[in-house]
């Protein structure tokens, strides 16, 4: 993951709402529409929207770009807390 990447997602990362970012993090945690719908307390139709604007403002291309750039955050969040080493993870 080169620090370009990084910084580039980590600005349009900004451009998001706080509701945005909210739904986003549960994407990240394999969440279904449903499921973060009622977690949030939201309709499943809100949070499909919030998707919707999320790819927008990110300029992907769909579901399939989608869940690239949340594989890459995913990853890129893996170096942070454990490093660029080729190791698993410590379990605990």
């Amino acid at each position: 993951m080169s620090p370009e990447s990084s910084s580039k997602n980590n600005y349009v990362l900004s451009q998001l709402t706080f509701r945005e970012l909210e739904i986003l993090k549960e994407v990240k945690k394999g969440r279904s529409c449903q499921e973060i719908s009622d977690k949030l307390f939201i309709g499943i139709e809100t949070v499909k929207t919030h998707r919707k604007n999320i790819i927008n403002k990110l300029g992907l291309k769909g579901k399939l770009e989608f869940r690239k750039f949340i594989m890459t955050l995913l990853a890129e969040e893996s170096i942070r807390i454990y490093g660029n080493s080729p190791q698993s993870p410590p379990k605990g």
